[in-house]
C-alpha cells in the first residue's frame, strides 16, 4: 500500500489529500471485500470469470 504513495512523493507529485484519499480508498475497498455485501452479481463473475482478479468482491 505505500509503493504507489513513495512513488508519488519521490517524482513530486506526492500530497497530504492524496495520502488520506489512498488510506482511505483502499480501507473501503478492503471492508467492501470482507463484508458480505454483493455490489456486483455473482452471475457477472459465472459468465466472465476472468473479473475475478479485477473486481475485489465477497463472490
Amino acid at each position: 500500500m505505500a509503493a504507489p504513495l513513495l512513488g508519488a512523493f519521490a517524482t513530486g507529485h506526492g500530497s497530504a489529500s492524496l495520502a488520506y484519499g489512498d488510506v482511505l480508498v483502499f480501507d473501503f475497498l478492503r471492508c467492501m471485500g470482507y463484508s458480505n455485501v454483493e455490489a456486483v452479481p455473482s452471475r457477472l463473475f459465472e459468465a466472465l470469470p476472468v473479473l475475478r482478479y479485477l473486481l475485489y468482491s465477497p463472490t
